[in-house]
């Protein structure tokens, strides 16, 4: 349980990180084809994360259930 709250938690995070590293860009370079790339990249990644956090949770969530109640 507390690995799925750290990886959604590292998750959130990434998007944090990436929305810092994104702010001082002017809105032109962000639809330059390196960065936007980046961007996509990195999202994905995070939301990949982030889903599979949620996943793991919703699993040992309706196992604990099954089992304790």
């Amino acid at each position: 349980m507390l690995f799925a709250l750290v990886m959604g938690g590292n998750a959130i995070f990434g998007l944090f990180l990436l929305a810092r590293i994104l702010s001082p860009l002017s809105p032109s370079k962000l639809f330059d084809p390196e960065i936007l790339w980046f961007i996509i990249t990195r999202f994905l990644l995070n939301l990949f994360f982030g889903v599979l956090a949620w996943g793991i949770y919703r699993y040992l969530r309706h196992s604990a259930r099954r089992r304790y109640f």
